[in-house]
């Protein structure tokens, strides 16, 4: 299992394939280039990089996720 950490909303993203597109659940970002992580490492970030993010608001897109079972 391997994560990437959104740059725009910096919430995890979570996935089994190290390949192909990979797009932020939480607001739709293009995480493809993104650095990846291994889903159990944990992530430390300085503090001043998340507040950055706090008040920062994300514009609804619609997702390309299919959901359909």
């Amino acid at each position: 299992m391997y994560k990437k950490i959104c740059n725009r909303c910096n919430k995890p993203s979570y996935g089994s394939s190290e390949i192909g597109e990979w797009l932020c659940p939480v607001c739709n970002h293009d995480l493809t280039q993104s650095k990846l992580f291994i889903a159990s490492e944990p992530i430390i970030r300085p503090l001043h990089y998340l507040k950055a993010f706090q008040n920062k608001e994300i514009t609804g897109k619609t997702s390309k996720i299919d959901l359909t079972v």
